[in-house]
């Protein structure tokens, strides 16, 4: 024969034929205390906004609801508290620095603290930044290109930033006067688009590995394959260099040649095709430019090893070295 029981107190049954009752969840309790037999879900009653419960289910009174920590919020519930994350802050309308939300910080200031009890961790926006949303972690820095007409002023709530005008150019963040505004160099016809943020924008300038067709040229053309150019040319136009011998180049538009790795050198064949070949056996090559291989010492050898560096020469049999390198032997002396 089944007996019935009557539910625990933090427990509830709302329908017939139940095996187990129905614990109030986590983060509410049960308004009837220690009565049981409880039939309504109603009976659970949720803990109120700016508290929470970690007692787990079936708590039977609100002892269980506790304060959230100073800077943290919460909805009703709810099982912990959240912190205020950053750009917001903690509004304390109640005892203990309680909240049952958080503030936002205002437009043209930011905030970077974690739990926030004040607007006073709001910060302005520097000179050169703003700011119009709410909320923010940080300002927004006027770019490259342009300066805050704005000045010094901080806190600023709608864009400062004006552009750079043609002919000039600006490299900086946050930029506070049009002196950060640098003219383009001065040669012939040199001038740039209004807000550039580079000398490499000002006609006839071009960076490593290109060249200006013209004085009044924005776009650059790239050094042939096999030359090179290696600084930023200030010139209305600017010749690419032949790569040096032993060097030579990988594709248009480099800013140095390349080199063939130690132990081998670079060839040339009659089309003008380049390759790099080992060095044979007994001679070696070293560390940059190199269009042919240099022999050991007349006493010395590389043990029949091709595309051998400076330290696999060594003394053959029957003599020594008698003055070396940092690496490798450059003279050797017979023993007799």
């Amino acid at each position: 024969m089944t007996t019935c029981r009557q539910c625990d107190a933090g427990t509830f049954g709302s329908a017939t034929g139940l095996t187990a009752c129905v614990f109030c969840p986590a983060g509410s309790y049960a308004s009837s205390g220690n009565v049981k037999g409880q039939w309504s879900a109603d009976v659970c009653v949720d803990c109120p906004a700016s508290k929470y419960s970690n007692a787990g289910p079936g708590a039977i009174n609100a002892s269980v609801c506790r304060d959230c920590a100073a800077g943290q919020y919460s909805y009703a519930g709810v099982t912990g508290c959240t912190w205020c994350p950053p750009g917001k802050f903690a509004l304390d309308e109640n005892p203990g620095f309680t909240a049952i939300h958080c503030e936002a910080c205002s437009p043209g200031k930011y905030g970077t603290e974690i739990g926030a009890l004040s607007a006073d961790v709001c910060k302005s926006c520097a000179a050169g930044s703003y700011n119009f949303r709410v909320g923010m972690t940080a300002c927004i820095e006027c770019p490259r290109g342009t300066w805050a007409a704005s000045g010094s002023a901080s806190g600023q709530v709608e864009s400062p930033c004006e552009d750079c005008p043609a002919g000039k150019y600006s490299e900086h963040l946050a930029a506070t006067t049009d002196d950060d505004c640098t003219s383009c160099p001065a040669v012939a016809g040199s001038t740039s688009l209004p807000a550039s943020i580079s000398v490499l924008n000002c006609s006839g300038v071009c960076g490593p590995g290109y060249f200006a067709p013209s004085n009044s040229s924005l776009l650059c053309s790239p050094c042939s394959t096999g030359t090179f150019k290696a600084g930023t040319s200030h010139l209305a136009v600017e010749n690419c260099t032949l790569c040096p011998d032993g060097s030579y180049g990988v594709e248009p538009g480099e800013a140095e040649c390349s080199y063939c790795p130690v132990g081998s050198y670079l060839s040339v064949a009659d089309s003008g095709v380049t390759s790099c070949d080992l060095c044979a056996a007994g001679k070696f090559s070293d560390a940059g430019p190199k269009s042919a291989c240099t022999s050991c010492h007349p006493w010395a050898d590389t043990g029949g090893m091709e595309g051998s560096s400076r330290d696999r020469c060594h003394c053959r049999t029957g003599s020594s070295a008698l003055s070396s390198a940092a690496h490798g032997v450059t003279e050797c002396t017979t023993c007799f």
